[in-house]
């Protein structure tokens, strides 16, 4: 019963160190955008990102309810800022992933 209550336990600590850095991120996050005057669109897709954190342009696209490419211009924003990377080498189709994101959920080397 001890050993199953310390995994928990571990497991609860583990839960609320990552969300901490989630929220950390995000408002690093805002503060980056916000100083350098992007637009509430790139704002509103980065907060997605805490959602879904990999993205394409037809996704940004519907959840931003824009022309595709205002949503192309957004996601480039992010890309630009070092929040989105771009996946493989396609010139149609790509994919982008907040890499901080996933680096966090998957516990690799985060700063506390």
């Amino acid at each position: 019963m001890v050993f199953f209550l310390r995994g928990v336990t571990d497991q609860s600590q583990d839960g609320m160190v990552r969300a901490t850095k989630l929220q950390d991120l995000r408002q690093a996050w805002h503060t980056q955008l916000t100083q350098a005057r992007i637009s509430a669109l790139a704002l509103r897709l980065a907060d997605a990102l805490f959602s879904a954190p990999i993205i394409t342009i037809p996704q940004a696209q519907r959840l931003l309810q824009v022309t595709y490419r205002s949503a192309q211009m957004n996601v480039q924003r992010l890309v630009q800022a070092g929040i989105l990377q771009l996946a493989g080498e396609a010139s149609y189709g790509r994919t982008c992933i907040a890499t901080e994101i996933m680096n966090i959920i998957r516990d690799k080397d985060q700063p506390a």
